[in-house]
């Protein structure tokens, strides 16, 4: 008995022990935890990357974009239990990494094993700037890693990106995450830029000054924001870049006089800079369309192949994210008027609020009158009530005493110009119906619709939006075409007797305004079947009159756009689509409907009498056509 009891007190220590050994493995969370150099970590990263023309790269699929975009939102928000689970989920590992040379503390993502090519991805949970750094092409542009690993410890910014194959793995661009929008680096950008684009992004990139023979000599750094504008980021990293001995340019498209080109690029246009603009680059796009900031590094060989340079380079933008060096005053970029009382003034950076909102700082020549001074929410524009402005006059806006964040003031009497442009009065011309027959049983109805402005000119690129009713009811919109017409297509129906009726609900074009009182017709229908189309807007109910409405057409059955339809002492001018339309017909009585047009020999006329109320289709086609040379 007593060694039996021996026994199963050593079976239950042993498994009191397994229960605790299985406790201690499961911790709060189950990150690796390792330590070391975090740039000799990145580079161990970067050897593992795909090699160009390799074929091993592996696009996502869009579940698994939509899981590692949750993933990285998980991590960011400093859950790393839920993120290790989700990362293991995603063949992917959580590290937790201390850097011996900083003593900061990283948590990244990191593939289990080289597989996909998608990317390492490292968070500080202890940022001191809220920004981004990022290395898109780690192999392509030669030691640009190295510059954003250091650059993302000397700077305390909150995360870092990594691409983890060549741009040209499986062939040309096939993984150039700066460039697909479907694509894993894509997608933490997206999670860790901030849902309103609050967290700077800077990217890394590399050139050769011999394959951009348009640059000026020596050219060592090219910037942008990728939207042709100059920003307080980018004006701060040139003057850090300058003030190292770096020839540092950035590209932009103000004039080469502009105040902010010549502070950036001395006089140099900064369009000369375009093939470095970054304009298509899916990180910038994605920051912009949300107000954000986003600013491209490209840095020459001269930089990136010495070892000294590159520590530099990094160091001063780390001080441009850190935002340590800010001593240059904001500068006007531009004005631009909104409307006919409202201009917006845009600055370089983020502007001091009660010196932007104060009216005494701003000045319209020409007699305008600033009433109200309203900082936008991006913090670098303003918007201003003023009273009314001329059509077609150039103005001149003065700003001073407007301040930067840091306390830095406007240049005295900074000036930008800006015209006021009345927008063009658009309208409906003419909406055409046809009915669409499909075998037997099954129609629908085509309707056209045509744009004109004050001047009898075609609209190009309003986005007409109408409404279906009778038979089919729909909402649908599209654009203009360059004849200013656009063409709806109404859902089938089957076998059945009604009509199809259109109506133009809403008409939205840059530079016009639209006015429904000037609509030639704003509505209009057609039948199915043999009813009559009485959802058709005609003559006022019980007033004795009616609509004559119809094709004008000449014997080779081309519509007579222009062509003149006379009713008694009414008329009407037939449309683009040779449509016309006459209301207000006296009723009851025969009268003639007489259609002419230039070029045309003679004209032809129909007798017909109209019942109260009735809507009536007289064409000028076949028989009743007009002979025209």
């Amino acid at each position: 008995m007593m060694r039996l009891h021996r026994i199963a007190i050593r079976l239950g220590a042993l498994f009191l022990a397994l229960v605790i050994c299985q406790l201690a493995a499961t911790r709060v969370h189950a990150a690796t935890v390792e330590s070391g150099d975090f740039v000799e970590e990145v580079e161990r990263l970067k050897n593992l990357a795909f090699a160009r023309d390799s074929g091993l790269y592996v696009a996502p699929s869009a579940a698994q974009q939509a899981a590692f975009s949750a993933l990285a939102t998980t991590l960011l928000s400093g859950d790393l239990a839920g993120a290790d689970t989700q990362a293991e989920a995603l063949d992917y590992e959580l590290v937790e990494f201390t850097d011996t040379l900083s003593g900061a503390v990283y948590h990244g993502l990191r593939e289990v094993s080289q597989t996909r090519g998608w990317g390492s991805y490292f968070v500080n949970l202890a940022f001191q700037s809220d920004a981004l750094v990022e290395t898109p092409h780690v192999l392509f542009d030669t030691n640009s890693w190295e510059v954003g690993a250091l650059t993302f410890r000397e700077s305390g910014a909150r995360g870092f990106l990594m691409t983890g194959a060549h741009r040209n793995a499986n062939g040309t661009g096939t993984a150039d995450v700066a460039h697909l929008a479907v694509s894993i680096y894509q997608e933490v950008h997206k999670a860790w830029n901030g849902t309103s684009g609050e967290t700077t992004a800077w990217q890394i990139h590399g050139f050769a000054l011999e394959n951009h023979s348009s640059f000026p000599p020596g050219s060592d750094a090219v910037l942008s924001n990728g939207d042709g504008n100059v920003f307080q980021e980018v004006i701060d990293l040139d003057t850090l870049l300058e003030a190292q001995g770096f020839l540092s340019y950035a590209y932009n498209a103000l004039g080469a006089s502009d105040p902010v080109n010549l502070l950036v690029n001395d006089g140099e246009p900064g369009t000369t800079f375009s093939s470095l603009a970054g304009t298509t680059n899916v990180q910038g796009i994605h920051s912009r369309d949300l107000g954000g900031v986003f600013v491209h590094v490209e840095l020459e060989r001269s930089i990136r192949f010495d070892t000294q340079n590159r520590a530099i380079a990094a160091s001063a933008i780390a001080a441009a994210i850190f935002d340590v060096f800010d001593t240059v005053p904001p500068l006007l970029v531009r004005a631009e008027a909104i409307d006919a009382t409202s201009v917006a003034v845009s600055f370089t950076e983020d502007l001091d609020s009660p010196s932007a909102t104060t009216v005494l700082n701003y000045g319209i020549d020409n007699g305008v009158s600033v009433f109200l001074a309203v900082l936008y929410s991006d913090g670098r524009s303003v918007i201003l009530d003023t009273s009314p402005l001329s059509d077609s006059v150039v103005h001149t806006v003065t700003v001073n005493d407007v301040q930067d964040l840091a306390g830095n003031t406007i240049a005295p009497n900074s000036q930008t110009q800006f015209e006021y442009l009345a927008p063009v009065p658009v309208h409906v011309e003419a909406i055409d119906m046809e009915m669409l027959i499909q075998g037997k049983r099954w129609r629908r109805a085509r309707v056209m619709v045509t744009l004109l402005d004050d001047a009898n000119q075609s609209v190009m690129g309003a986005s007409v939006s109408g409404a279906w009713s009778g038979l089919v009811s729909q909402n649908v919109s599209n654009i203009t075409a360059s004849d200013g017409i656009v063409v709806f297509e109404s859902d089938k129906v089957s076998g059945s007797s009604g009509e199809f009726v259109f109506t133009v609900t809403s008409i939205i074009a840059e530079g016009y305004d639209y006015d429904p009182s000037a609509n030639v017709e704003s509505s209009d229908c057609i039948t199915a079947g043999n009813l009559s189309c009485g959802g058709d807007p005609g003559g006022e109910p019980g007033n004795g009159t009616g609509t004559i409405r119809g094709t004008v057409k000449d014997q080779n059955g081309t519509k007579l756009a222009g062509a003149t339809v006379d009713a008694e002492d009414l008329s009407d001018r037939a449309s683009r689509g040779g449509k016309y339309r006459i209301d207000q017909v006296p009723a009851g009585e025969a009268i003639d409907v007489i259609a002419s047009a230039s070029g045309c020999s003679g004209a032809v006329t129909q007798s017909v009498t109209l019942a109260p109320d009735q809507t009536l289709t007289v064409d000028f086609t076949g028989v009743n056509a007009l002979q025209c040379n």
